[in-house]
This record gives C-alpha cells, sequence and structure tokens, in this order.
C-alpha cells in the first residue's frame, strides 16, 4: 500500500483539488446514508467504478475510527471514518492505496431532507495527487460529473448543481460545513 497523509475535515479547504457537488435523491437521508454508510461494497451499485468486494477491516460497530477497503477501477483503496452522524453525515479519508494515486485525499458526505421525503446529498471532496493523478486532473470534473448522476436502481438521483472543480485558487471556503 502507498501510504497517505493523515489528513482530517480542515484539508477540504487547503486541498490543492476540491470538487463539490449536490444532488437530489428521491428517498429519505436515513437511506440514503445506510446505502453509502453500512456496507461498503454497496458502493458499486451506487457510483460507476466501484466493484462489489468493498469490506469492513474493523469489527462492529461501525463509525469515527473505523476502516474499510474498496476497489475503484482496479485500484484498492483503504479509507479510515472522521465523521459518522447516523443518517445526516459521513466523512472519511484515504489511509492507502494499492498504487501512488494520491498523497492526501478526504471525502464529506452531508445528507440533509429536502422537504419532501427525499435528500439533498451535498457532497465535498479535498485531494492532494501524486503525478498519475495530477496528469488527470483536467478530466476531474467530467469523470466526478458522471460519477454523481449515475442512477442507482432503488434511491435514484439527479444532479441539482453543476459538479464544479477548484484547483485552489479563488474563495477557499468550505460551503458544507
Amino acid at each position: 500500500m502507498f501510504a497517505c497523509e493523515a489528513v482530517d475535515l480542515d484539508f477540504l479547504v487547503r486541498a490543492p483539488i476540491r470538487l463539490r457537488a449536490t444532488v437530489s435523491v428521491g428517498r429519505p437521508p436515513s437511506e440514503v446514508f445506510a446505502a453509502l454508510a453500512r456496507d461498503p461494497a454497496n458502493w458499486g451499485e451506487f457510483f460507476p467504478g466501484f466493484d462489489s468486494s468493498g469490506r469492513w477491516q474493523t469489527p462492529r460497530p461501525h463509525g469515527v475510527g473505523s476502516r474499510y477497503t474498496q476497489r475503484f477501477i482496479g485500484l484498492t483503496i483503504e479509507e479510515s471514518v472522521l465523521v459518522w452522524d447516523e443518517g445526516a453525515r459521513l466523512a472519511f479519508r484515504v489511509v492507502g492505496t494499492t498504487a501512488p494515486v494520491f498523497h492526501a485525499w478526504v471525502e464529506d458526505y452531508h445528507f440533509e431532507s429536502d422537504g419532501n421525503d427525499g435528500t439533498l446529498l451535498r457532497v465535498a471532496i479535498g485531494g492532494k495527487g501524486r503525478l498519475a493523478f495530477k496528469l488527470a486532473t483536467p478530466i476531474l470534473p467530467r469523470a466526478f460529473g458522471l460519477l454523481m448522476v449515475a442512477e442507482h436502481p432503488t434511491l435514484g438521483r439527479r444532479p441539482l448543481l453543476p459538479p464544479y472543480l477548484s484547483l485552489g485558487v479563488g474563495d477557499a471556503r468550505d460551503e458544507f460545513s
């Protein structure tokens, strides 16, 4: 494994790469949270490129400090939970990968009611890529957009705001905290 820096949520405002999206999901926040947080193998159903091999590396109950692995386009990623607020928020950082992709990576998911039994899923990602990932930076907004608008067979979803990429220029406020 290629180890990543042990960053926290503050990294989201200072990361060289910042991605943000808001997505409407036609299910209550508790169901959307459960689909993403309870079983790492579910990410293969929710996001293109992930397979169903995700597994917890730590025993139950899962929460802050728990670790799991996932596979994304053939790359094994180990992650550690930073925030577990049942039904409301999930955040984690990448601990390591099987290829030298990131120096650091953090993801923060907020699950908010839309007032109509649905969820506004607000996603903030902060990353610092290694060389191979830096070369892919120009396609990140498009790739991130495709991940965020893919249809989940049960939950369904559609983008509310187009995903955008920030490369550390301009206002670095973290609008999701």
